[in-house]
């Protein structure tokens, strides 16, 4: 599939790290008049990794508009890991979801961690993911919310957006 090339960074995206790590909300809205703007944008930086936490059946699926190998095109990688909204996992998924991310990124992948609205799991994620790295429960909520600041949802909400995923940051390590 071609996808346009944009340059109109979507409200729900945000930059997690040095432009090689991006989250927000889900990348394809099939109500949408260009359902795969977000999908595209993201392919057009890079991205060649995804990392999916909603459910199995939340949400349509998106992977077969991702590039598989054809002709010209590089094989862009996905995984799901299956958070229910509004809440957490346990912590060994969690240090699976961390382990993926850092493998991602260190074999030089471009990575982009979703939800539905890229709030609750995916700050959830984001939070366990820089405590991993060394920072502390209050560092990593200044750090996620100087990221999150340029999206849309932080008008409303904060990163992630309720107590039981603020409390699992706090408790993670």
């Amino acid at each position: 599939m071609n996808y346009r090339k944009t340059n109109n960074k979507p409200d729900t995206v945000f930059e997690v790290e040095n432009d090689r790590f991006f989250a927000g909300g889900y990348p394809y809205n099939p109500g949408a008049k260009d359902r795969c703007e977000v999908l595209a944008y993201l392919l057009d930086k890079g991205i060649d990794a995804f990392i999916d936490l909603t459910e199995e059946d939340e949400l349509v699926h998106y992977e077969k508009f991702l590039p598989a190998g054809v002709t010209g095109a590089k094989r862009v990688q996905y995984i799901r890991f299956e958070i229910e909204d509004y809440s957490v996992c346990d912590k060994e998924t969690m240090r699976k979801i961390i382990a993926k991310i850092n493998g991602f990124l260190e074999s030089g992948l471009k990575v982009y961690l979703h939800s539905r609205g890229g709030v609750g799991r995916t700050g959830l994620v984001i939070g366990c993911w820089l405590k991993s790295r060394g920072c502390t429960f209050d560092d990593a909520i200044k750090i996620m919310a100087e990221m999150f600041k340029e999206t849309a949802a932080s008008a409303y909400t904060t990163l992630p957006d309720n107590k039981i995923q603020i409390d699992f940051i706090k408790n993670y390590s």
